[in-house]
C-alpha cells in the first residue's frame, strides 16, 4: 500500500560561485560578477590562491581554507593585502584570466608571487609598501604594470619564462633591482627610479622601449638589447 501522507524533502544544491566564507584571522574571499576578490586582514598575512583540481580554485590564509570556488566562474582576480608585513602566492598556470590586479597595502617586505597560464592586463600596485618584491610567470598579452611608488625602500621586479606584450615598471627609490629571465618583450618602459640599482638581462629580448636607470650609480648585467632599446643611466 502506499502512503500518501509521505512528506517529500527538497534537495538543495549549494551556489559555488557566491560562497563567501570567513577564516579565524577574518581574511575573505568572494565572487562578485566573475571577478574573484580576496581581501586580507591589517596583520600579517600569507595568501595562496590555488587550481586544487581542474573545476575548483582555493583560496587560503595563513594554512587555512578561506573559500573553494569554481575555476569556470573565474575571469579576473582582485587581491587587497591590506596592512601587515604580507606574502600572495597565485599559481593558476593552467587558468586564463583577463585582469589580475593585485594592491600590495600598506605594510613592508611583502611579497606577490604569481603564476598563470596567461592574462590581458596585470596591474601590481605596491605604491604604499615599503620594499616589495614582485614575481611573475606567464603570459601577458596586453599589459603588465607594476608600480612600487617613490618610497626608499629595495624594490624587486622579476619576470621568468613570461612572454609580455607590453611591460611598464616603475621602481621606487631605493637600491632596487628589475631582472628580465628566459622572457621576451615586445615593448617596454622601466625606470629604476633614484638609487643604485641595478638590472639584469639573463637570456632574454626586448624589441623596443626605453630602460632607465634613474639618478645614481647604476649597474647593468648581462648583454644590451638591440637599437629598438634606448638604455639610459647606466
Amino acid at each position: 500500500m502506499t502512503n500518501t501522507n509521505r512528506k517529500t524533502r527538497a534537495l538543495s544544491v549549494e551556489n559555488l560561485e557566491n560562497r563567501q566564507l570567513m577564516a579565524a584571522d577574518f581574511a575573505s574571499a568572494g565572487i562578485q560578477g566573475n571577478t574573484l576578490i580576496v581581501n586580507g586582514t591589517n596583520n600579517r598575512d600569507d595568501i595562496q590562491i590555488l587550481q586544487v583540481s581542474p573545476t575548483i580554485i582555493q583560496v587560503r590564509n595563513l594554512g587555512r581554507v578561506v573559500g573553494d570556488f569554481s575555476n569556470s566562474a573565474i575571469s579576473n582576480v582582485q587581491v587587497n593585502l591590506n596592512a601587515g608585513n604580507d606574502r600572495i602566492t597565485m599559481n593558476l598556470n593552467q587558468k586564463s584570466l583577463d585582469q589580475v590586479y593585485i594592491n600590495m597595502g600598506s605594510g613592508s617586505n611583502d611579497t606577490a608571487v604569481l603564476r598563470f597560464g596567461n592574462v590581458n592586463t596585470l596591474v601590481t600596485d605596491a605604491k604604499a609598501s615599503l620594499g616589495s618584491y614582485v614575481e611573475m610567470r606567464g603570459t601577458v598579452n596586453a599589459k603588465a604594470f607594476v608600480d612600487y611608488g617613490s618610497d626608499p625602500g629595495a624594490d624587486t621586479f622579476l619576470a621568468y619564462s613570461s612572454s609580455i606584450a607590453s611591460l611598464e615598471v616603475k621602481m621606487g627609490g631605493g637600491k632596487d633591482l628589475c631582472s628580465l629571465r628566459n622572457t621576451s618583450v615586445s615593448s617596454a618602459s622601466i625606470n629604476l627610479g633614484s638609487g643604485n640599482d641595478t638590472f639584469i638581462n639573463d637570456s632574454s629580448n626586448v624589441d623596443s622601449g626605453t630602460i632607465d636607470g634613474g639618478d645614481g650609480g647604476n649597474t647593468w648585467r648581462g648583454a644590451k638589447f638591440g637599437r629598438g632599446v634606448r638604455a639610459r643611466n647606466f
